[in-house]
């Protein structure tokens, strides 16, 4: 993206697109870690900013928006 902009052309994806893979993968996490679904858009709408997610090391991780 940086590159993108840098050379004024058209980026890779755009931020919606960006958002939108994060906030599937943050939703991923949050649905493991609650043992729950997860929908995306409540990810994206900060429904679960506090939830603190588990990673694959088994240790806690403070994710914020």
């Amino acid at each position: 993206m940086v590159d993108a902009i840098r050379n004024g052309r058209p980026a890779g994806v755009t931020i919606e697109d960006a958002v939108r893979a994060l906030a599937t993968v943050r939703a991923l996490y949050v649905s493991a870690t609650l043992g729950r679904p997860v929908l995306i858009a409540d990810v994206v709408a900060g429904k679960y900013n506090d939830v603190e997610v588990r990673t694959g090391n088994g240790h806690f991780e403070e994710v914020s928006a």
